[in-house]
């Protein structure tokens, strides 16, 4: 595996993966309920607008569980493209250290879409689709990057990253803002993207040592493309999401999140670390959540 990290590194990541915690069993399911905030009012995409202001507490309530529903909705299409790779390349021969470390952290990323699928059951709502949730691009992309180069940890960095942003910010609110069953949640699944993280970044700073700065700009459009991607799977929602909230027509309240200047700055503060994290690696990411946001809504509705 070219550009791997060190074998003490991938030795101490192992180490701290054992005792194997099952996430599902962790979660105070019996605490779970819709009649408490699934993520912090600031956190919902249409804070800051009148609009949002004028719905009643129920309504943003529901909004708040159907959010939260779309961010693991991603986190499950991330995983299983993530899990696919990673059992392709197993079946290739690897030093026993990193066999070992990578079949923990498919061991992991399976827990995390067992938690997120079983949250889907016990919530009672009606689901949203899981299919066709990000464009194809970033489909084939997730295929066929090989998993030995540093784009493919690139990616998975962003895939990573993301996510864990919302989920260390929700941790952060004080007791009571959001039910308890879903800090559970948040919780274990920072645990565990601490340590793939750490993987992923030591694995792109030994394959990226040496390429050229011509090499990198032409990298740079495909990561930030990557980013605004996953952005937009974790925080703008679709269409869809805000009908089964009540919202319709639903590409109406999916128009106004997207042009909500509060929620664009909310992103760009949470995900800030990780766009100069890609820019110290020289790559020129840019996060560009405005214009491009805004007009592809009717595109993706």
């Amino acid at each position: 595996m070219s550009g791997a990290p060190d074998f003490p590194l991938v030795r101490h990541l192992s180490a701290a993966s054992d005792p194997y915690r099952d996430p599902v069993a962790r979660i105070r399911w019996e605490a779970l309920s819709l009649e408490d905030y699934w993520l912090p009012r600031e956190a919902l995409s249409l804070f800051g607008l009148a609009q949002f202001d004028a719905l009643d507490e129920a309504t943003q309530r529901r909004l708040s569980h159907y959010e939260f529903l779309g961010v693991i909705r991603a986190g499950v299409w991330f995983e299983g493209l993530f899990m696919a790779r990673l059992a392709q390349r197993l079946r290739r021969p690897l030093p026993l250290t990193r066999h070992l470390y990578l079949l923990r952290e498919l061991r992991e990323e399976a827990g995390h879409s067992l938690m997120f699928l079983t949250l889907m059951e016990k919530s009672g709502l009606v689901l949203p689709d899981r299919q066709r949730l990000l464009p194809r691009g970033a489909e084939w992309l997730g295929r066929w990057l090989p998993v030995d180069g540093p784009l493919f940890w690139l990616a998975v960095l962003i895939g990573e990253d993301v996510p864990d942003k919302l989920n260390r910010y929700v941790r952060q609110q004080p007791e009571g803002a959001v039910n308890p069953a879903i800090r559970d949640i948040c919780l274990m699944h920072i645990i565990d993207e601490a340590r793939h993280v750490a993987f992923a970044r030591r694995t792109i700073e030994a394959g990226i040592s040496d390429m050229r700065p011509a090499s990198r700009r032409l990298v740079a459009p495909i990561l930030s493309r990557l980013l605004r991607i996953m952005a937009e799977a974790v925080f703008f929602p679709r269409a869809e999401l805000y009908e089964l909230a009540g919202l319709r027509p639903g590409r109406r309240w999916q128009a106004a999140a997207r042009l909500n200047p509060r929620r664009r700055e909310f992103v760009q503060r949470l995900l800030g670390p990780t766009v100069r994290l890609l820019q110290g690696y020289g790559f020129n990411v840019r996060l560009g959540l405005g214009g491009t946001a805004a007009a592809s809504a009717s595109r993706q509705a």
